[in-house]
């Protein structure tokens, strides 16, 4: 707080281990109740997002990321991380420390040591996510040697990949989205007319929940199935490296939206750890301003041009397969 008022005094650092002393010698009763585990991870983190933010403040305040840490809402983000101390499965069981045998939805489909599990509390649901370390190498499948695809992420069509062999691939979201979306924003509006905190607000949150919930398993599943082909049948996945929360800081309240429910972020992170051999090009790559066939730069080039003509070529094909041709040249 004082070098926020005062930009004259030294930038401070925030040491996880000044933070964890802190916690033991000022922690309530209540943390008794929770694993150990837990409260560090939560210190650790805290201790991240503090010490990203201070960082930044160096650089320009348009390039800046990370905001100033808050405390999370009650009724927002909630996850516990646990290690796997006092842990034990049996079938479809799992014993938690403080809680106890806790019943899953399905058994563990592979053998493996497990490290760490978080639990987490999803569109009201809640959900175990685990971590196990398994014998044997990860594995690949079997692309023909030497096929190449680039991906060019967008608004409009979520991506759109070129291959070597001339091959074109679209990542189309079903119809069923459209609909949710309709449906989300009707039951939006019957909750702005109820009164906040009381028993119909709450049942009628509950329900915006649910469908928001169908509608991001319906975008995660096209997404990895969509990366699933491509890097199954291709050697070389090529991407762009875009800062997609940068973006979204300096766009407008549509482009925001849009930006949002882009799977830019998701589909770049997927197709880097899944690819046999993966390949980043920077993010200010004239991609789209650039003529696959003569190499031209048309700088006049703007987000509404769905098309690409050149002017010295005469070439005129989609901005989006264009830039996706690009990066597989890059």
């Amino acid at each position: 707080d004082m070098w926020l008022r005062d930009k004259t005094q030294p930038r401070p650092y925030i040491h996880f281990e000044e933070l964890n002393k802190l916690w033991t010698e000022t922690k309530p009763a209540f943390a008794s109740l929770s694993c150990r585990a837990s409260q560090t991870r939560a210190i650790q983190n805290a201790a991240t997002a503090y010490q990203q933010f201070f960082d930044e403040l160096k650089l320009p305040r348009h390039k800046r990321i990370h905001a100033l840490p808050h405390m999370h809402k009650k009724r927002g983000h909630q996850s516990c991380y646990f290690t796997n101390y006092k842990v034990h499965i049996d079938g479809r069981y799992i014993y938690i420390p403080l809680i106890g045998w806790t019943l899953m939805t399905e058994p563990i489909r592979f053998d493996g040591k497990l490290m760490s599990y978080t639990l987490k509390r999803e569109y009201g649901e809640d959900y175990l996510y685990m971590s196990f370390e398994c014998e044997g190498e990860r594995p690949h499948g079997s692309p023909i040697p030497g096929t190449a695809v680039a991906i060019d992420v967008g608004l409009t069509t979520p991506a759109i990949a070129v291959d070597n062999n001339g091959g074109l691939f679209r990542l189309e979201m079903p119809d069923t989205i459209v609909a949710l979306n309709k449906r989300i924003k009707a039951e939006q509006a019957i909750a702005s007319r109820r009164k906040k905190g009381s028993n119909r607000w709450k049942k009628q949150n509950q329900r915006i929940k649910k469908l928001m919930q169908r509608r991001e398993n319906i975008r995660k599943d096209a997404v990895n199935k969509f990366t699933n082909d491509l890097t199954k049948s291709h050697e070389i996945v090529v991407t762009e490296q875009l800062n997609c929360a940068a973006m979204r800081k300096g766009a407008t309240k549509i482009l925001r939206k849009g930006l949002a429910f882009s799977c830019m972020s998701e589909l770049i992170a997927e197709c880097a750890y899944k690819a046999h051999k993966y390949v980043p090009i920077d993010r200010y790559f004239a991609s789209s301003k650039m003529c696959s066939s003569c190499g031209h730069i048309d700088d006049s080039l703007t987000l509404k041009d769905r098309m690409y003509n050149c002017n010295f070529c005469g070439l005129s094909i989609d901005r989006d397969i264009n830039a996706a041709i690009n990066l597989l040249h890059a």
